[in-house]
């Protein structure tokens, strides 16, 4: 019976203990709640991954990876999308993850990049929704009729429907893809934390460059937002986003609609809060000879869909804070230039890059030369802002001064004399002479510049200023000359004779005549 009752206290009062407990449950339970990353791609066939795998086998255990590309908006494939993996998300990044099994997209480099920075208790995840040849424009086109296009949120002017229109579908999917991927990780335990966004787009609005940059700063705005409503991460709307800079080689060797588009997107990155932007052009699709060295004319090789993968990942890591790696480094160092010298500093977001030009003296700028483009016309001064690029080339041309031209003007009385000036305007540092004539009945009193009185050069009979360093005026004065009077003896007067036929002075001859009279007397 004792133990009966022991038994039956203990039994109470692990109820009790049960019972104190439970108000603290749910807070033991988020204290073992997992966390993962999430890092986001968006766009059309870079994106989406329409690069041959080649013989890539790797795969990163600590990536995660969801995501959709290609889904069909019409036709006999309508509903249908040649790769979706959402509530099925993958637990590694491996080759494989583009429009097919043969092709990758940039999450191959991501992962390649940002798996050491996780673990298998602490992993990432890479969610991508992208289609091909997909329009940021309302386009209805192309295949932006096939998948839908881009369309920013805000300026949809109806319900998105992907039986009857192609606008806003893609931008729809992605979010709806999203929001499943985010609700699946949530109801598997994990706290979801969106790190930042690669977006890989542009191609199909090439030469729509006012249009676009318009588009993309709205897209951004939206998208920010709309991640923030699904997630309430007020962080959100300053969320980090990486934009892929169009290849100067896709379709054709040095595209001539590509450097304009690409001043746009990294203006873009410039003038927006927390937008980076990463080059393409070492990564080369049609080579100068026009080979396709890509995997078409329109895609990058196997290599260079790493790379690219490899910069956004960079880039997204130093954004999430993940990596202490600046964004961008010098191609070749930074060239200095021969008569002046170029320095630089790193906004504190790691971001942007301020350069200052110091010409020698005497030397100013002529062009300011940043990856090839002169942009002088967007200088401060002596100052340059952009967005920092990884591999960018940067060099000035700097020049001689011209000298400053001076106007001279004469100030003479011409009833006295004359003046003449040897030139009415002289560059700085030339010399200045003055010829001066006065009137018979005057001579010169002064010649001076602005106040200081010139040199006279005794063998040219000018007055000289060795070199002019302002505009001013020259000015001659002249005084009379004194006349004699009627009757002024004063002066030397010497007395001649002749003597023998020759003229001597007087008072040689004075001598030379007394002692012949002495003589004379004598006799």
């Amino acid at each position: 019976m004792g133990k009966t009752r022991g038994k039956f206290f203990i039994a109470v009062l692990v109820a009790v203990f049960i019972f104190l407990l439970l108000p603290f449950a749910p807070f033991s339970a988020k204290a073992a709640e997992k966390s993962i990353d999430v890092y986001l791609i968006a766009g059309q066939s870079n994106a989406a991954g329409y690069s041959a795998k080649g013989r890539l086998n790797e795969t990163f255990q600590n990536v995660y990876y969801a995501g959709e590309v290609d889904l069909w908006r019409q036709g006999a494939r309508k509903g249908t999308a040649t790769q979706k993996w959402l509530t099925n998300y993958k637990k590694s990044v491996t080759a494989g993850y583009g429009r097919t099994s043969d092709y990758i997209g940039p999450e191959y480099g991501i992962a390649k990049v940002l798996n050491e920075s996780y673990s298998a208790q602490s992993p990432a995840l890479i969610f991508k929704s992208a289609a091909g040849g997909t329009s940021l424009r309302n386009e209805s086109a192309g295949q932006s009729a096939d998948y839908g296009n881009w369309y920013p949120r805000s300026l949809w002017t109806r319900e998105v429907n992907a039986d009857t229109s192609p606008m806003g579908v893609q931008y729809n999917n992605f979010v709806e893809n999203f929001k499943t991927v985010y609700n699946q990780l949530k109801s598997d335990g994990f706290a979801v934390h969106v790190k930042g966004m690669a977006w890989m787009q542009g191609e199909a609005d090439l030469g729509r460059d006012s249009e676009y940059e318009t588009l993309l700063k709205t897209f951004i705005a939206d998208m920010r937002a709309d991640l923030q409503n699904i997630t309430g991460d007020d962080t959100l709307t300053k969320m980090p986003f990486v934009i892929g800079e169009i290849a100067t080689t896709f379709e054709t060797y040095n595209n001539e609609k590509v450097p304009s588009f690409i001043g746009v997107q990294r203006r873009i990155a410039l003038d927006t809060e927390n937008v980076y932007s990463v080059r393409t052009d070492d990564l080369t699709i049609v080579n100068a000879s026009g080979a396709v060295v890509g995997t078409d004319k329109y895609h990058f090789n196997t290599q260079d869909a790493v790379t690219l993968g490899s910069k956004f990942g960079k880039a997204l890591a130093v954004a999430a804070g993940k990596s202490d790696e600046t964004l961008g480094s010098f191609k070749d160092g930074l060239k200095q230039p021969a008569n002046g010298a170029i320095s630089y500093t790193v906004g504190e977001d790691q971001r942007t890059v301020e350069f200052t030009v110091t010409p020698n003296d005497g030397y100013q700028i002529s062009r300011f030369y940043v990856d090839g483009n002169d942009v002088i016309g967007g200088m401060n001064g002596d100052k340059y802002l952009t967005t920092w690029r990884e591999n960018m080339t940067v060099s000035v041309v700097t020049v001689a001064k011209p000298k400053p031209v001076y106007t001279l003007s004469l100030d003479f009385d011409k009833t006295k004399g004359k003046a003449f000036l040897s030139v009415y305007s002289v560059a700085e540092g030339n010399p200045l002479t003055v010829t001066v004539t006065p009137d018979d009945a005057y001579e010169v009193e002064s010649v001076t510049f602005n106040g200081e009185a010139l040199r006279y050069d005794g063998e040219s009979g000018r007055y000289v200023l060795d070199a002019v360093t302002a505009s001013g005026a020259v000015k001659v004065t002249f005084k009379g000359v004194v006349p004699k009077e009627d009757g002024d003896e004063s002066g030397w007067i010497v007395p001649v004779c002749v003597v023998g036929g020759v003229v001597v002075l007087a008072g040689v001859a004075a001598a030379i005549a007394i002692p012949l009279v002495k003589k004379r007397r004598q006799k």
